[in-house]
């Protein structure tokens, strides 16, 4: 016996095979960009390290991931 319930169950299942992979496909030239704040002022070897590791990385991803480092928190 078929019901409104299974029905509604069926549609729903067959939305989201349908939609899956679409929701899938990841874009390859997706890029970041965070914001990394620091407690310490610009001259500190906190803030230093951080602005180095945020080059490195964006070196390293071809500039896909950047981070923008803010000192003084």
């Amino acid at each position: 016996m078929i019901t409104a319930r299974s029905l509604g169950l069926a549609a729903a299942v067959a939305v989201a095979l349908a939609l899956a992979p679409a929701m899938m496909v990841a874009p390859t030239c997706a890029q970041a960009q965070w914001s990394l704040p620091s407690a310490y002022p610009s001259d500190n070897f906190h803030t230093e390290n951080l602005e180095a590791f945020a080059k490195d990385l964006a070196e390293a991803t071809g500039g896909k991931i950047t981070i923008k480092v803010y000192s003084n928190a």
